[in-house]
């Protein structure tokens, strides 16, 4: 994960919407992008996956992609492998799901 503040610029799509009582159009624009996601956040984007928002969690916590359609997507540190019967993915599936319900503003959506 990077520290805050390392960002590249990325020319991606932004859908448009209200925000603070105005109507923005569908634009492309450049935007500041954490620099250890930058290349997912386009690889999403050229495959015509619209992101919103995005952060890497800076080695603190979780991070997030936002995606325009409600989904995010999480950005974790450890790879949490499907072999769950070892004791250390299920170790670090509960890392997880602990940092998922400390999120602040987390969905209640299911």
């Amino acid at each position: 994960m990077c520290q805050h503040g390392d960002t590249v610029p990325l020319d991606l799509f932004t859908p448009g919407g209200w925000a603070g009582g105005v109507y923005w159009p569908d634009r492309q624009r450049v935007v500041p992008v954490d620099r250890c996601i930058a290349d997912l956040v386009a690889a999403l984007q050229a495959g015509g996956i619209v992101t919103t928002n995005s952060c890497c969690g800076h080695a603190a916590r979780v991070g997030s992609i936002l995606l325009a359609d409600g989904r995010e997507l999480l950005v974790v540190r450890e790879h949490v492998t499907t072999h769950l019967a070892r004791p250390e993915a299920q170790a670090a599936v509960e890392r997880l799901r602990a940092a998922v319900r400390e999120r602040p503003g987390r969905s209640t959506r299911r």
